[in-house]
Formats: C-alpha cells, sequence, structure tokens
C-alpha cells in the first residue's frame, strides 16, 4: 500500500478531478500544481507538523438559542485560546490591541502602561474587531439571547478547575462555557480585578446615553447570575467571545396589546379578540391565549366564549411580554315590560294598613324587584312590601316601579278621633303608634294625667325620619306615670331630648313608667341632660312599683351635667324600685350608647343597663350586654359616692350578663383617695351578681383588670372571640338561643328581635 505524507502549508488545496479524471489527485498551491497521484495508488493521506510550527484547532460553534457561538475566548487578535476554560486577553473597547489576562499587564504592541486614550467611534469597527476569520463580536441584542431564561438557563460552573458560568440552550441541551476572567480597570490604570470570581464580555453595541460607556454581559456567582451591563466604561478591559460573522439576531418581543382591554359578554355570547405584537420583526411572534378561569370563559386564538356569569381575565403572550383584557360576563338582561297593582284605590282609616299586591311581566324578567314610594309620607307611609299604613287626614299616591315600569294606587286617609292611628287600647286592638304626632299625643295625654293603666299599643313602623324624631317625655314626674303596655313590634324610635332646669329630672323616651311594660323597642339619638340631678335612661329615667322592659336596645348617647343633686344615668333605665315592695325586670336587651357624666355635684350612679335599683324589693337585670363606654368627671364637691358599672351601678340583681367594652371601657376619673369610688366592670360589691362575663381587655379606672369570678364585680374574663362562640355562650352562661338570642353577621350575639 502507498502512504502520502503532506506538511501542512498555508494555502494548500486539494483539488478532485472530475468523473473522467477520478483516477488522479491533485495538490495545488496558488494555482500551481505540486503533486499528482493516481488516486488508486493510494492508501491514505497523512497530515503531518512540521517542528516549530503550531496546529490550528478548527472552531465550529455550538448553536444556542438560533445564535452560533464560539466554544472558546478570543486570544491574540485573529486566534482563539485553544481550550474552552481558557482566559484568553482583554480587549478595550473598539480595539484590536489584545492584553494579557493575567499580570504582568502587557500589550500586543509590547506596551506595559494602559491605554488611557479614548476612541471616539460609535460602533465596534470591523477592522478593530479581533476575532478570528468568520465571527465577530456580537451586539447587544445577541447578548440578550443567552439571557432568555425560557430558552436558555445558566450556571456557576467549574471546568477544570476554572469557574465560570455556564449558558445551555434548554431544547437541545447544547452549552457553552465563558470563564471568570475578570477584567482591567481603566480608572486604576489596568490593574486587574475579580479574576475567578465575575466575568465581562464585551457587546458591539454602544450605550445610547453616554458616549464613554458600552453594553456588556457579566456574571458572577448565583447570587447575582448573568445579566446585561449598560455602563461598561469602554477604556476598561474585557474579554471578547465571538459568534459566527453571518448570525442575523431578530429582536425580541416588545410589546403586546389587545383590541379590547375589557369586554362585557352576556353568557353564550363570543367575541375574538386580536393582538398586535411588536416589533413587526420580531424574533417569534407566536402568541398564545389563556383564561384564569375556564368555567366561566374559554378562549381559542382570541376568540373568547362566554360561560357563565363572572369576571375572567383573558391574556395574551407573546414571548415574555402580555397583554389582559378583563372580561364581564352577565345573564341576559330581560327587560320588565309591565306592572300592576291588585288596587288603583283605597280607603282608610288613620292607623289602618293594607298591603298592596304588585304583578310584574315578564315572569322571567332579570330584575323584578319592585320599590314602593309615597307621595307624602306623612298622611301614608309604604314599606318594601307594600303596605301602606294610614297616618293621617289625606290623599296620597302610592307608586310601585319594577325596571322603567309603574303602576300607582290612590289612597285616601280619613282621621281618627282618638289621636292615635287606629285601635281602642284594647290587647286584641291596641293603639296604633305610626307618627311623631302620636307620640306627641300620648306625651301630652300621660302628663296631664291619664296613666293608661292596662291599655295596649303598637308602633307600626320606623321613627326615624328627620320629620319623625321625638322631643317629648312621656310621663315627666311622679303624678303623671305611664302605667299601659307599649309594644315597638322591632321597630325603632329616635328621640333628641334636652332637659334642663330644676323639674326636668326624670328623662327618657319615658319619663317615669309604674306597672308598665315596654318590648320589643329601640331607640336612637341623643340625651343632653342638665337638670338639677336626676333619673336618666333611654327607656325610662325611673320605674316605680312593678314594670318590666324586655327585648329592648338602645343607640342612645347621653351627656349629663350638674354640680347639684345626685345622678342616675343609664343607658336603659336610670332608677329601679322606689317602693319597697316593687319588682321591676329588665331582660333580654342591650345598650351600644356611650354615657358622660360630668361635673357631678353629688353622689352618681352609672351603668350600661341602668345607673341605680333600690336597696329593697326586687330589681332583675338579666340576659343583657353593654358595649357603650362610660366617663365621668367630679364636680366642685370631692367627697361624694360614687357607683359605676358596666351593667349596673348600683344594687339590684344582675345575671348572665356580659360587658363587651372597648377602647377606653369604663373610666372613673375621680380620685379614689377622696370620697367612695366603687366601679366593677359589671356593678360594685352592693350588686348580687350570677354568671356575668366581661371582655378581658375592658379598661377600669385607666387600668386593666383581671378577674375570675363569674360572680364577682368584674365579671368572669374572657376574651372577645369565645363572646362570638354561641356554643360556649350556651354552656357558660347559659343563655338561651332557642327563643332569646341569635348570633349575627358579625359573629356577635343579639336578641331575636333585633333586624
Amino acid at each position: 500500500m502507498k502512504k502520502i505524507f503532506l506538511t501542512l502549508l498555508t494555502a494548500v488545496s486539494f483539488f478532485a478531478a472530475t468523473a473522467q479524471e477520478s483516477k488522479t489527485m491533485y495538490v495545488m498551491k496558488d494555482n500551481a500544481i505540486l503533486f499528482e497521484y493516481v488516486v488508486s495508488e493510494i492508501d491514505s493521506i497523512i497530515f503531518y507538523k512540521p517542528a516549530g510550527t503550531t496546529p490550528v484547532i478548527p472552531e465550529n460553534g455550538v448553536l444556542i438559542n438560533g445564535v452560533l457561538w464560539a466554544t472558546r475566548n478570543v486570544d491574540a487578535s485573529g486566534t482563539f485560546v485553544d481550550n474552552p476554560e481558557d482566559f484568553g486577553k482583554l480587549y478595550q473597547w473598539d480595539s484590536n490591541v489584545s492584553w494579557t489576562s493575567t499580570d504582568p499587564m502587557i500589550s500586543s504592541n509590547g506596551d506595559t502602561e494602559w491605554d488611557m486614550n479614548y476612541l471616539s467611534g460609535t460602533t465596534w469597527e470591523k477592522f478593530n474587531d479581533p476575532s478570528p476569520a468568520g465571527w465577530r463580536v456580537p451586539t447587544h441584542e445577541e447578548h440578550l439571547t443567552l439571557l432568555d431564561t425560557e430558552k436558555v438557563s445558566s450556571e456557576w460552573f467549574i471546568l477544570n478547575g476554572v469557574t465560570g458560568r455556564k449558558f445551555t440552550d434548554i431544547a437541545t441541551g447544547n452549552s457553552i462555557f465563558l470563564p471568570a476572567v475578570g477584567f482591567r480597570v481603566y480608572g486604576d490604570y489596568g490593574a486587574l480585578e475579580d479574576t475567578g470570581e465575575r466575568g465581562y464580555y464585551w457587546s458591539s453595541t454602544q450605550n445610547e446615553s453616554n458616549d464613554y460607556e458600552a453594553y456588556t454581559l457579566g456574571f458572577n456567582d448565583e447570587e447575582y447570575g448573568a445579566y446585561f451591563y449598560d455602563s461598561g466604561w469602554r477604556l476598561d478591559g474585557f474579554s471578547v467571545r465571538p459568534l459566527a460573522e453571518n448570525t442575523v439576531v431578530l429582536p425580541v418581543v416588545t410589546s403586546v396589546s389587545l383590541s379590547k382591554e375589557t369586554l362585557i359578554l352576556n353568557i353564550g355570547d363570543d367575541h375574538t379578540l386580536t393582538a398586535t405584537v411588536l416589533p413587526e420583526n420580531a424574533i417569534d411572534k407566536t402568541v398564545t391565549w389563556t383564561s384564569n378561569d375556564n368555567t366561566k370563559a374559554i378562549v381559542v386564538d382570541g376568540k373568547v366564549t362566554a360561560l357563565a356569569e363572572g369576571t375572567v381575565a383573558i391574556t395574551a403572550k407573546a414571548g415574555n411580554v402580555t397583554a389582559t383584557c378583563t372580561v364581564t360576563i352577565s345573564t341576559p338582561i330581560i327587560a320588565v315590560t309591565g306592572i300592576s297593582l291588585d288596587k288603583t284605590t283605597l280607603s282608610l282609616s288613620v292607623g289602618e294598613n293594607y298591603t298592596l299586591t304588585a304583578t310584574v311581566t315578564p315572569t322571567n324578567a332579570t330584575d323584578r324587584a319592585v320599590t314602593w314610594t309615597s307621595s307624602n309620607n306623612s298622611i301614608a307611609s309604604v314599606d318594601n312590601n307594600g303596605k301602606v299604613t294610614a297616618i293621617a287626614a289625606g290623599t296620597v299616591t302610592i307608586t310601585a316601579k319594577a325596571g322603567n315600569e309603574t303602576a300607582t294606587c290612590t289612597v285616601s286617609c280619613t282621621s281618627s278621633s282618638t289621636g292615635y292611628s287606629g285601635g281602642n287600647g284594647s290587647e286584641a286592638n291596641p293603639y296604633l303608634i305610626s307618627s311623631k304626632a302620636n307620640m306627641e299625643w300620648l306625651a301630652n295625654r300621660v302628663n296631664a294625667g291619664t296613666n293608661y293603666s292596662g291599655s295596649y299599643f303598637l308602633l307600626t313602623r320606623d321613627l326615624t325620619g328627620e320629620n319623625d324624631t321625638i322631643t317629648s317625655i312621656v310621663g315627666s314626674n311622679y303624678s303623671s306615670r305611664f302605667s299601659g303596655i307599649f309594644d315597638g313590634d322591632g321597630y325603632e324610635i329616635a328621640i333628641k331630648l334636652i332637659a334642663s332646669g330644676e323639674g326636668n329630672n326624670s328623662v327618657g323616651l319615658f319619663g317615669i313608667i309604674s306597672n308598665a311594660k315596654i318590648k320589643n323597642l329601640g331607640v336612637s339619638g341623643y340625651i343632653t341632660h342638665n337638670a338639677g340631678g336626676g333619673y336618666v335612661g333611654s327607656i325610662c329615667g325611673q320605674m316605680y312599683q312593678n314594670n318590666t322592659i324586655s327585648s329592648c336596645y338602645s343607640k342612645v348617647n347621653i351627656f349629663s351635667s350638674t354640680n347639684q343633686s345626685e345622678h342616675n344615668v343609664g343607658g336603659i333605665c336610670g332608677f329601679s324600685g322606689i317602693g319597697t315592695n316593687d319588682n321591676n325586670l329588665i331582660i333580654n336587651c342591650y345598650n351600644t350608647g356611650n354615657i358622660r357624666v360630668e361635673n357631678v355635684g353629688n353622689s352618681a350612679h352609672v351603668g350600661g343597663i341602668i345607673a341605680r335599683c333600690n336597696g329593697s324589693g326586687s330589681n332583675v337585670i338579666a340576659n343583657c350586654y353593654s358595649t357603650g363606654e362610660i366617663f365621668t368627671t367630679r364636680g366642685d364637691n370631692q367627697n361624694i359616692a360614687f357607683y359605676a358599672g358596666g351593667i349596673c351601678g348600683y344594687y339590684g340583681s344582675v345575671e348572665n350578663c356580659f360587658t363587651a367594652m372597648q377602647g377606653n371601657g369604663i373610666i372613673n376619673s375621680m380620685n379614689t383617695s377622696i370620697g367612695r369610688s366603687l366601679t366593677g366592670r359589671i356593678a360594685q360589691e352592693q350588686t348580687q351578681l350570677t354568671n356575668n362575663y366581661a371582655y378581658d381587655m375592658t379598661i377600669v379606672n385607666g387600668e386593666a383588670i383581671s378577674s375570675l369570678d363569674e360572680n364577682g364585680k368584674h365579671g368572669k374574663d374572657t376574651e372577645l372571640e369565645y363572646f362570638k362562640n354561641q356554643s360556649w355562650l350556651e354552656s357558660i352562661l347559659e343563655w338561651d338561643f332557642a327563643n332569646v338570642w341569635k348570633m349575627s353577621v358579625s359573629g356577635f350575639p343579639i336578641l331575636k328581635m333585633e333586624r
């Protein structure tokens, strides 16, 4: 066999003959035939390196994210280093003069002092590119392809003992390694920094905002990873990792916009969104569509189909950029076409009522709700259910409205000679209270001496409007006491009572009650009391003989101030039980109003439910709670007695009650070293106490109280969360949730009569 040994020469070509000359091989240089061989006579061709020459290692590059990268750094201008982990040389921007990447520092020109001469070009000129033939310095956009984390991963890596960062194409597994060469700092005259810790690689793109800087690819360890760096000083010395010269990198997507940002659809409707992706020559403009709730709306190629009511975000994504359209989906609206009433005319006596019936068409209208209005609420009112109540003589128009359709009924109201809106005062036919005028009539009659013993009264609506607020007291002294049965039927009365001067010492909606029953009544508003001493409560000022207040509440804020006789101020009642045989009961009631008593000149009694009970007789407060604040100050007389409690201020029997005062809770600002100051979260010592609890954050006399005695004046500590637990209230306080209590939406217990 015949072997041919060829010395590796520059610019040597091997020429394969045509088919007709297939038996001959020519070795040529500069278009001249150096050797001629018959192919059939050759067994192999062997190249060898003459002594003293350096072999050229071919560089084929690695394709990562569509870009062909060299696997090695640039060494001397026009050459690669031998291995991927080799540092190579460092270059200033737009220069092909290389500098050593290890000390001592020396340039390819033999300089040992760093070049501080700034080059003024705006791009890396081709003739200054140190990359080998067929390769070039990458642009900033081309560097960014390595930082596309959806397509390229990077990791801090050690290759043959050299630290650096490896970039891997996620789809193909192709990778390149960039050693952490460090850099030479022009500000320190070319001093070498960060070798083995960081890498900086030039791009050919100048920083648009600073002629002295250019973009680079930078990286370090895992703390920061890889990043682009827009302020590489062009006089610094960085590494060069080139890419194939003919590489063209299209720009990435920078924006996505939709034809609509918001969209309203009915169930079953559809709408096709269009996405605009910029720039137009982006490398990948593929748009993917997603819905954040496929049960409400789906999207296919931008077509949104509504499935169920609700709000859905439809997202279009191209590259790493997204745009969103908020889609609101509703049931198709079917409009109301008509409404009619069962009566178009109606006659009522004052106090009587009638419930009108409205018929809305069609029966499948989307919103069939009916709103009711009266042309004159002082003559006849109408509630949300169409219940018309005659209040005074006259004629009104009641209007029912559904959608844009209306129907009316003309109501003629005739007056009653009793002063009430109807009834005769019997249990079966009680006097009807439906207006401020009715309450004023009651007050005038009682204050004139009619006590209404055994008579029944029924409140038929809220008296809380601006023209309904009550300013009169029913039963203002011992000779004019209310003795009837007043049923609030769950309605509320707003009061604005201002009492001053002597003779106004029993203040409340009812001043003094005797052998009376008041139930199912709510009171709101305020009381201002500046009279000489007194008995003040939102429901009544005093209870005399045998009385019951049940299922009532107060939202009244009370202010009382006098430097004269004693004060008795309670959230529900001021004073109970004048006689030794009196039997009075306050049960299933609550207070949320605040009580402020100032300038006390004599003894003072203050309580969240009742201020003072007589020491003899039976005075029971059961199943009640208070959340309002109590605040007091002393007047000129320093040597006085002061009694305050979250439920009761003095004497009486308190059972199954709770105080949940927050913020300042109960405050007694009087100096306890002067006079007597007896204060408790529930009551003071003389009160008989059974099974009572208090919120453990309640403050008494400016201090937090800790108590484990449910039968003591402070009640037993409990957290507010327990008070919101029905099973705790039933098992510990033994509250009756079958008949008396219920849990509110806010989590607190309330009375069943509360609306």
